[in-house]
Formats: C-alpha cells, structure tokens, sequence
C-alpha cells in the first residue's frame, strides 16, 4: 500500500525531531507545508522540487543542515514562505515573505 496523498500537512510547533525520511517529498499534491518550530534535523530534500502545486511553506526554527536545494527556487507558485529563516551551516539564509 503506497502512502497517502496529503494536499495539507500542518505539524507545526509540536517538537518533533529527526531527519525527514525521502519518502515523505513523495506529497506532489501538497499545497501547504507547516513544520516549523519543531527539531527537524538533517537536509532538506531535493525533491521539493517536485511539489509544484504548493503555495505555502514554512520551515522555520528547526535545524536542518545542508544548502538549500536549488530546486526550492523553481516553486513558483509559492506565496507564502514566512519567517524563512533557515539556520545551514553556521549561516542565515532569508527569503522574505511576498
């Protein structure tokens, strides 16, 4: 049995910790994406990428390492990505709200 296709996952601020498993990117009909205030550790996958129909993402205040996988950058139908501070490798990385 495959995993459930989720438009909506809101796990914010519930301390959740450990590295997101690959097959959780497997989403592609996510429209909003909430883990933030949580302890998600290790990097953020590249097959972000391919969730194109999302428009709302937020991953603040966990730590995560890694660069930010480039193909964050071609979602462009993102309109919220909210207090986007992502602490990686010792630096802060801001995408402002738009």
């Amino acid at each position: 049995m495959g995993m459930l296709q989720l438009t909506e996952i809101q796990a914010q601020e519930n301390a959740f910790s450990g590295e997101i498993p690959d097959e959780f990117w497997n989403n592609v009909g996510l429209i909003i994406l909430r883990l933030d205030n949580n302890n998600f550790s290790g990097s953020i996958s590249e097959s972000i990428g391919d969730l194109k129909d999302l428009t709302d993402l937020r991953v603040a205040n966990n730590t995560f390492t890694g660069d930010l996988p480039v193909t964050l950058w071609s979602l462009t139908g993102i309109g919220k990505l909210e207090n986007a501070y992502l602490f990686l490798r010792s630096r802060f990385i801001y995408r402002a709200s738009y």
